[in-house]
């Protein structure tokens, strides 16, 4: 079965494809010294080498498949640190969806495709409990055509199959 997924280790088939992946932290959030950063859960905060605090915030990237399903990474993102405290005060209010879209950059490289940390980006929020979604916006890069007009199936197994490979 083309979509079965198997296990790296046995060869196990464990059924169908993942159709969500993740990152633990933003790529300069890894390499940044320990004492430098903090993670709280959906969003996390460093220290730079000028004393500057950088924010990041936890999305979802969401693909519609040619399947009729969806794929979804969650990616994070690098805001404006006015954004980011306007999108805390209200982070629990069912009311945050009225928020404007956040401007953000991509703060990761993901699998299957050309560079993708610093791609621009638009941030909507959701209701309470759900994480904001992630909308490429003016980049011109490959991921974004599939977030506008569809992924097809043989390039969700691609990526899906990389992303797995770590």
């Amino acid at each position: 079965m083309e979509g079965e997924f198997r296990c790296g280790d046995c060869g196990e088939a464990l059924g169908s494809l993942p159709r969500a992946f993740g990152f633990r932290a933003p790529d300069d959030f890894l390499k940044a010294r320990p004492s430098k950063r903090e993670m709280f859960g959906e969003w996390a905060r460093m220290r730079n080498f000028r004393g500057n605090d950088r924010v990041f915030l936890q999305g979802q990237l969401l693909f519609d498949v040619s399947d009729g399903d969806s794929f979804v990474f969650t990616v994070w993102v690098e805001l404006d640190l006015d954004d980011m405290t306007e999108i805390l005060d209200r982070w629990d209010d069912p009311l945050r969806v009225t928020l404007p879209p956040a401007r953000a950059t991509i703060a990761v490289n993901l699998p299957g495709f050309e560079k993708t940390r610093g791609l621009k980006c638009l941030v909507h929020q959701r209701e309470p409990g759900t994480r904001p979604s992630v909308q490429l916006v003016g980049n011109g890069h490959a991921m974004e055509h599939l977030q506008e007009g569809g992924m097809p199936e043989s390039e969700y197994h691609r990526v899906a199959h990389l992303a797995l490979a770590g």
